[in-house]
């Protein structure tokens, strides 16, 4: 059990939960999808997700997010309340949206983190390199 922990925290129960999560939907054979909304609220550009954010389709998210950034915006919000499954490919276009936003003084905030996806944050290290709120409202706080 002590190995586990070593995982950012991680222990052999969320590990088993976080298999059996990406296990369910590797083979429930179900289309790979996810929607993009865009809104804004003040100087923040909002992009609320719903569905899988991975290999299949976190290239539209990447495209989406360099457009913006390079049309000026320079405050993102990504609300992740709908978001089912984050993989890898999903946590690396949101380490490169930080840095776009970063390289041009901007801010960037999560909210909404469901448990399966918090918890591969929480796992994979990334909770901590984040501005993460339980909220909208809250994470747009935090971009001002």
């Amino acid at each position: 059990m002590r190995l586990w922990r070593g995982l950012h925290g991680a222990n052999l129960a969320d590990m088993s939960r976080l298999f059996l999560e990406w296990r369910e939907h590797l083979f429930t054979g179900k289309e790979q999808m996810m929607e993009i909304t865009e809104s804004k609220a003040g100087a923040a550009l909002i992009f609320s997700l719903s569905g899988r954010l991975d290999a299949t389709t976190s290239k539209q998210l990447e495209t989406l997010v360099i457009e913006r950034v390079q049309e000026g915006t320079n405050r993102l919000l990504f609300d992740l309340s709908e978001l089912q499954y984050i993989s890898s490919a999903g946590l690396r276009v949101l380490a490169m949206a930080l840095k776009q936003v970063s390289n041009i003084d901007g801010r960037m905030a999560m909210c909404g983190l469901r448990e399966p996806v918090k918890m591969v944050f929480d796992i994979s290290g990334f909770s901590s390199h984040f501005q993460i709120a339980a909220s909208r409202d809250d994470a747009l706080k935090l971009l001002v």
